[in-house]
């Protein structure tokens, strides 16, 4: 039988193996992931060979049957940081836009763990404010607990999103 004494060291959410696992969490992420990103970059190249877009057509009820389609561009999950670089996410988009969205909504968690990270890649996004009815975001949870979603939001806006 565990007593609560024991239970406190074995729970995930707190206690002694929780706190260590945020320590070394953060020593990897600020002290290793940074300098392994500019010997490897497992997250760019593998986006740049497997990105995909997957086409889907929606019929809502009441869409005026004269009216041409809405072409709707959905961009989630981009999660910028050290292992995207700013050159590729920016070919990404341009790819994106030559496929003439009417509309682009950007869904979320476009950081890693941090809303500076959002930084060098702003101009990288800001074409996807030219889509003629606009660019619209909500954030994601990456967003969210990355802490400042305000900052995050700012900087969106900063470029027409």
């Amino acid at each position: 039988m565990i007593t609560g004494r024991e239970r406190r060291w074995l729970d995930p959410n707190r206690g002694p193996l929780k706190i260590l696992e945020r320590r070394l969490d953060i020593v990897v992420s600020r002290f290793l992931y940074p300098h392994l990103a500019r010997i490897w970059n497992p997250y760019g190249w593998l986006l740049q060979r497997s990105f995909s877009v997957a086409d889907a057509e929606i019929a809502p009820t009441g869409w005026p049957q004269a009216s041409r389609p809405l072409r709707m561009l959905l961009v989630s999950d981009v999660h910028t940081g050290i292992f995207l670089k700013p050159e590729i996410l920016a070919s990404i988009v341009g790819s994106l836009m030559a496929l003439g969205p009417d509309l682009v909504a950007v869904a979320g968690d476009l950081v890693t763990g941090h809303a500076s990270e959002l930084d060098p890649f702003l101009e990288a996004l800001a074409p996807l404010a030219g889509a003629p009815l606009g660019a619209w975001s909500c954030l994601g949870n990456h967003d969210y607990f990355g802490g400042e979603p305000e900052r995050i939001c700012a900087s969106l806006e900063s470029i027409g999103i």
